[in-house]
């Protein structure tokens, strides 16, 4: 495994490659992951949860109930990533040299990236661990959609 799991919510074995690939297919467009001087900006996506919770019912949630921000307290404010995408260097796809898909500290090769100014400080979003987590056998889908 690649990337630093050490500070992951997450882990897939999904190709960094691949997300691209495919959102470029949904008719996305990759850009800066805040909006720049002509206003431009990466597509922004919505990340979400889905797995069946102990009687069977699929439970469906925001990536952001698992992430809290450690200045205020509360839980991460639902804005979506920026699709940034990944550069290529040497022929290598650097997300996928990297381990990366989506970031709340920005720093590094991403496809999907934190669209805030706090995304500079690694200090401030870290994984909520009052938030109950799905069985440990569960299978766990992660969606992405385009927001509206």
């Amino acid at each position: 495994e690649v990337g630093r799991l050490h500070e992951s919510l997450l882990s897939t074995t999904i190709s960094p490659l691949h997300l691209q690939t495919m959102l470029y297919l949904l008719d996305l467009e990759n850009g800066p992951r805040l909006p720049d001087e002509k206003g431009r900006q990466g597509a922004l996506v919505n990340i979400d949860l889905e797995w069946p919770d102990a009687e069977g019912r699929i439970v469906r949630e925001p990536v952001e109930n698992w992430i809290k921000n450690s200045q205020t307290g509360r839980g991460m404010q639902r804005r979506g990533w920026a699709f940034v995408g990944s550069s290529i260097a040497d022929g290598v796809f650097q997300a996928e040299a990297e381990g990366n898909i989506a970031l709340v500290y920005s720093v590094g090769n991403t496809i999907l990236d934190i669209p805030a100014d706090l995304g500079l400080d690694d200090t401030v979003f870290v994984v909520n661990p009052e938030k109950k987590q799905p069985g440990d056998d569960a299978p766990v889908k992660i969606i992405i959609s385009p927001r509206k």
